[in-house]
């Protein structure tokens, strides 16, 4: 396995969905768009493996040398404050075959990928003509452009980005987008890396610092977004009430007083916060959730509910459940947590109803 540094133009969404703010130069700069602000969207998965695009394509020599495996570190230039971040990775990625190719367009098309892709870059960068998103779209797959396949657990958007100069010292890191920084083999630098990518961040990376990226999730949805999102979170409440009526819950109340569901049973109320991870991931979606649960259970002239329950409509990452497990044993709030899987509902060890 070889390891990468891989250059990405600038997202404020993740990299789950086009912003219209790449910035950098290069032709995201010139377009307002790169094919790799879909990178992280793992709603988009098929077969379990995530299709990603990176400019440099490796040649065969490199693919050999890999044993056809890549461990890729994606890095952004921050907008405001010009820092270099580690944005996420990809702990193994292998070249797509054909077959591949053939089922992802497949799958693209009859999911209504494509369709939605068009969309969000639509309103990302208005004024790029409907010729223009079609092919940008489409041609990802169909010349192709996505170039990396990696397993949806093998994929990771860090919460806190980690600027580059305290993971990777000795290395001289390029900024060409279309070529990457290899971190040779039995180096300080690739020590950092796997250190990385083993453990958990705390435990190895620096501790994060504020900086302008606070700012980054706090954004305006296009009227666009905010039509898919509505029409997800109706799905989601939807879906979850006809959970809770299987599972015997009663008196269920769905938006109420801008709670999103109220619910009880065995003399216990419930209150559930209903978030939607589209273009935002589980962690920035967690954290508005655990605001608002504090808000509707302690804001003067509120009143305490038995437990907490916090719904998405994707599977959070381990970080994600280990958070909300550290604060229900260590501050003693009383949460749940639980995720939608084709119309049933899972929930972390220790965090059920």
């Amino acid at each position: 396995m070889l390891t990468m540094l891989n250059r990405m133009c600038w997202n404020s969404r993740g990299w789950r969905l086009p912003t219209g703010n790449p910035g950098g130069g290069g032709d995201p700069g010139k377009v307002g768009f790169g094919v790799e602000e879909w990178n992280f969207q793992i709603e988009d998965q098929v077969d379990g493996f995530v299709y990603g695009y990176i400019y440099y394509k490796p040649p065969v020599k490199t693919i050999q040398r890999a044993g056809g495996h890549f461990r890729v570190l994606f890095w952004s230039i921050h907008p405001d404050t010009q820092e270099k971040l580690l944005v996420g990775m990809y702990g193994d990625a292998t070249i797509p075959t054909d077959g591949d190719y053939a089922k992802v367009n497949l799958e693209f098309s009859s999911r209504g990928i494509y369709k939605r892709r068009k969309q969000e870059l639509c309103a990302a960068v208005p004024s790029m003509s409907d010729d223009d998103v079609c092919r940008h779209v489409t041609n990802s797959v169909t010349e192709p452009w996505l170039s990396l396949k990696c397993l949806v657990e093998e994929v990771r958007h860090f919460a806190e980005y980690i600027p580059i100069d305290e993971v990777v010292k000795s290395t001289n890191v390029g900024q060409r987008f279309a070529r990457p920084t290899f971190i040779h083999s039995g180096t300080d630098d690739l020590l950092r890396v796997l250190s990385l990518t083993q453990a958990s961040p705390e435990a190895v990376m620096p501790p994060a610092r504020p900086s302008a990226l606070a700012e980054d999730g706090y954004y305006r949805e296009s009227p666009q977004s905010l039509k898919l999102i509505v029409k997800r979170h109706n799905k989601l409440s939807n879906d979850f009430c006809q959970w809770l009526t299987r599972a015997d819950y009663q008196e269920i109340v769905q938006e109420d007083h801008y709670v999103d569901m109220l619910f009880k049973r065995s003399g216990k109320f419930y209150l559930a916060e209903l978030k939607v991870c589209y273009g935002t991931g589980s962690t920035k979606a967690i954290r508005e959730a655990l605001g608002q649960l504090l808000e509707y259970n302690y804001y003067p002239g509120r009143y305490l509910t038995d437990h907490w329950v916090i719904v998405l409509d994707e599977q959070p990452t381990s970080d994600d459940v280990g958070f909300i497990r550290e604060l229900k044993h260590a501050l003693g709030i009383p949460l749940c947590l639980c995720w939608e899987i084709a119309g049933e509902f899972e929930f972390a060890e220790g965090l059920a109803l």
